[in-house]
């Protein structure tokens, strides 16, 4: 649920803004030389934890900046709005990959003059009245629980790669307030080059055309997180009662994707769809491959 979901990514973030940029704390400073006896002990107005003269009203400790990124969603439900939604979807070539380019082209033509009318009438049915966009207000609601979580050393912002608020957006939004620390936290669990894949590299893409890039730090699929397992477990348990008595049957509907991108995330070739038990276990060979992750989240 939020409050428990703002909880685990706390920790992760909390653990992030503590490393060094690659996942290792932070070696303890050696400290500083004390002067010689009988010296006298000058003071030139430096912190001892930092290397430049502190400017006036600049704040002392150091902000992280926290990007919560997804993919997207049409700024209403009408035609227009979801056909310029899905245009910069559906082109990624992450998404729909397709050979040659020319041939996507001429399909994207052909998806986007059909597809938009009965995929706003479905968005209609999802569509609040008041709150519009549920991935929107939804994301909007965690950024504002997991702030009030985190405190004022962070900074939560949403990042999107197809709609507005953009990721470019963020980052220009967090660079303006003094944060080049940022921690980027793909909104799925699990791994599949179409989602966690294609928002990470919009958002390195993106970072590198800023002038002053941004340091970035990333959250790993969580999958199997202690403490998003629990969060999850206390949101079911809500609707399905304790030992699941409210209901016959619990069944756990996951996304699909095409074989081909499971297979492309096993580099040795040799387990991916190789072997009819494949998923069973994790190993090197598809720790990134989604039907492993998912298999694994128990």
């Amino acid at each position: 649920r939020g409050g428990a979901t703002a909880t685990a990514l706390r920790a992760v973030a909390a653990e992030g803004a503590q490393s060094n940029g690659t996942g290792s704390p932070q070696k303890k400073k050696a400290p500083s030389p004390q002067p010689p006896p009988g010296g006298a002990d000058l003071d030139l107005g430096f912190d001892p934890d930092e290397l430049v003269v502190p400017v006036a009203g600049a704040p002392r400790r150091r902000r992280t900046g926290v990007l919560l990124l997804n993919i997207g969603t049409p700024a209403s439900t009408s035609v227009e709005d979801v056909r310029e939604y899905l245009g910069r979807f559906l082109a990624d070539d992450r998404v729909i990959e397709i050979s040659p380019p020319i041939l996507k082209a001429i399909l994207l033509q052909i998806l986007l003059a059909t597809r938009p009318q009965n995929s706003a009438e479905n968005y209609k049915k999802i569509w609040d009245p008041v709150r519009g966009s549920p991935l929107l207000f939804h994301s909007e609601d965690l950024a504002d629980g997991l702030q009030q979580e985190l405190g004022t050393d962070y900074i939560v912002k949403i990042g999107m790669a197809y709609s507005e608020p953009f990721v470019e957006d963020a980052l220009r939004n967090l660079a303006n307030v003094g944060v080049d620390d940022v921690l980027l936290v793909p909104m799925f669990p699990h791994y599949a080059s179409s989602t966690t894949g294609s928002i990470l590299a919009n958002a390195y893409r993106t970072a590198s055309e800023v002038f002053c890039t941004p340091y970035l730090r990333v959250v790993p699929p969580f999958y199997n997180n202690p403490m998003y397992l629990s969060a999850m477990k206390e949101s079911i348990v809500d609707t399905i009662g304790p030992q699941g008595e409210r209901v016959d049957h619990v069944l756990f509907s996951f996304h699909g994707l095409p074989e081909a991108q499971c297979m492309k995330t096993d580099d040795t070739k040799k387990v991916c769809l190789q072997k009819p038990d494949c998923c069973a276990r994790l190993t090197r060979a598809n720790r990134n491959c989604y039907r492993a992750q998912c298999m694994k989240t128990d």
